[in-house]
């Protein structure tokens, strides 16, 4: 499959997560947004003051029970997809020669294309 598929199937499981979320989540994000947004508009920095509000969303969206779905049905693909790319990570940082650098990095996707396939299978599952 090629990079383009990935990609596309990548935008098309965020975006259904991200419709889950503002269907059942759109006042708590509403609130958080508006807070990140003000205090950026007056360059105050965050410096904690939407920690109420993003703990309320982040409690939102633990209770959707797609999202549940997902981390409980899906778990062990997500950490399977996890530690193969903290290993290819690994062996691309301890590469020093540019060349096999570049092509480790390359096979990074192709490797973990497996387990992150399951993943997105897994998840899409738990969105229907």
């Amino acid at each position: 499959m090629s990079q383009q598929y990935s990609n596309d199937q990548d935008n098309f499981l965020n975006d259904l997560i991200s419709n889950e979320i503002m269907k059942n989540c759109s006042t708590e994000n509403m609130a958080l947004q508006q807070c990140v947004s003000i205090n950026q508009l007056y360059k105050t920095g965050n410096n904690g003051k939407c920690v109420d509000e993003h703990m309320k969303y982040n409690d939102c969206v633990k209770n959707i029970k797609s999202i549940q779905g997902i981390m409980h049905n899906c778990k062990n693909l997500l950490q399977n997809y996890q530690s193969c790319i903290m290993i290819k990570q690994q062996e691309y940082f301890n590469e020093t020669d540019e060349t096999e650098k570049k092509q480790k990095q390359l096979d990074a996707s192709k490797v973990c294309f497996k387990e992150l396939n399951e993943l997105r299978e897994c998840s899409i599952k738990q969105l229907k």
